[in-house]
């Protein structure tokens, strides 16, 4: 049961992700040993999510080993030119299939579109989701699928919701509902709490769901495996840490970085968990040292360090090309000197006390990058790369 419970955490994906604009955080809580729910979370393209939260019939080794099943059909089938329909469809009937007959699964599997915010779902014997929407809480409409792995040829409804900035929608196992059961209203005291979570941001301070830390803490106790998964649209501008990114378009990405060492640290953890599997890993790496480099410069010599200055980072994606480009308010600098220095570097014999003569960041940028374009003020440089983007992911 150990090993088991080692497997279905290896599963489970991380319990906070930052995706685009959205905050997406899981808990879970199992009756026994070994869980009969599961949550999926898969980047299907730079700006679509595949989300599933799934619960198997009964407990313990034979409801996760089921999980486990389910977890490697979605993966294989999941994809950017997955329809809803499809996959409900075909999960069906590989539950149909290799599943014993006393055994369903109900399960809630959608599609988030990070750009516009649209989500489409379809709840397959599942409980409604509850939607955070005008400061106000709401539960969706029910199921109208039936459970998965009992029927034969079911035709799936797709339901449609938007969630603008500042809107959450919670994803739950029906556990949640059963652990409330002895309370006057169920569904009421479940609306309430999510309504206060959302209202003092809880989930957005947390890496899980803690409201299943909540109904646990006064003394209930779970007669069935209980998962919460739960997506929160930020309020704009977007935050991460102390950098500032207005609204994400495909590819295309304006980031506000203050000139203090800290925002260098936010900068470089921005980039490895949102853009590094766009990018690709080849290039990837390329970019990231650049980036880094230039916004130090920018920072200490363009900025003086003076935190009330900004720096302006501009990232842009096609196929054919990546660039960005990096601009502080500084006065600037005299661009001949510092290319002809940087051009003349030795690496070997290069100081590294604070002696140093300046121009060994741009000596890399140049190494690394195609191409370096400067402004006529020196403040502002793009560095860009030739390269097919979207061949780097294979």
């Amino acid at each position: 049961l150990e090993e088991g419970r080692t497997v279905q955490t290896a599963m489970q994906p991380t319990p906070r992700l930052s995706l685009k604009g959205f905050a997406i955080n899981s808990n879970k809580k199992a009756a026994t040993q070994l869980n009969g729910d599961m949550v999926y979370i898969l980047k299907i393209s730079p700006f679509r999510i595949a989300l599933s939260l799934i619960d198997v019939s009964g407990h313990g080794a034979a409801a996760a080993m089921l999980t486990g099943m389910i977890h490697g059909w979605l993966h294989s089938h999941f994809n950017n030119s997955s329809t809803l329909p499809e996959l409900t469809t075909g999960l069906n009937q590989y539950l149909l299939n290799y599943t014993p007959a006393s055994m369903y699964v109900t399960g809630f599997i959608g599609i988030l579109d990070t750009m516009t915010g649209s989500l489409e779902y379809i709840l397959a014997g599942h409980p409604e989701p509850l939607f955070w929407q005008n400061n106000a809480c709401r539960f969706g409409p029910q199921a109208s699928t039936p459970v998965l792995g009992m029927h034969e040829g079911f035709s799936p409804v797709v339901s449609h919701c938007h969630l603008m900035p500042g809107d959450a929608v919670m994803i739950y196992s029906d556990g949640l509902l059963d652990v409330l059961a002895n309370t006057d209203d169920a569904e009421g005291h479940l609306c309430n709490l999510y309504a206060q979570h959302n209202c003092n941001k809880i989930c957005l301070r947390n890496r899980r769901c803690s409201m299943l830390d909540d109904i646990l803490s006064t003394g209930n106790i779970p007669i069935d495996d209980m998962t919460m998964l739960c997506i929160t649209r930020f309020h704009e501008p977007l935050y991460f840490g102390s950098l500032e990114l207005s609204t994400p378009k495909t590819g295309h990405y304006e980031l506000t970085i203050p000139s203090r060492e800290g925002a260098l640290q936010d900068l470089y953890s921005f980039m490895v968990d949102n853009l590094q599997e766009e990018i690709g890993a080849t290039l990837f790496w390329d970019m990231l040292q650049i980036v880094m480099e230039l916004t130090r410069n920018a920072m200490e010599w363009g900025n003086g360090f003076d935190a009330t200055k900004k720096i302006s980072c501009s990232i842009c994606l096609t196929g054919t090309k990546a660039q960005f480009t990096v601009e502080d308010e500084g006065n600037g600098f005299d661009t001949g000197t510092i290319l002809e220095r940087a051009r003349t570097i030795d690496p070997e014999g290069y100081p590294s006390d604070n002696g140093r003569p300046g121009g060994f960041g741009i000596a890399m940028a140049f190494g690394l990058a195609d191409q370096l374009v400067f402004n006529e003020k020196g403040n502002r440089v793009t560095a860009r790369f030739f390269r097919n983007v979207t061949d780097q992911h294979s």
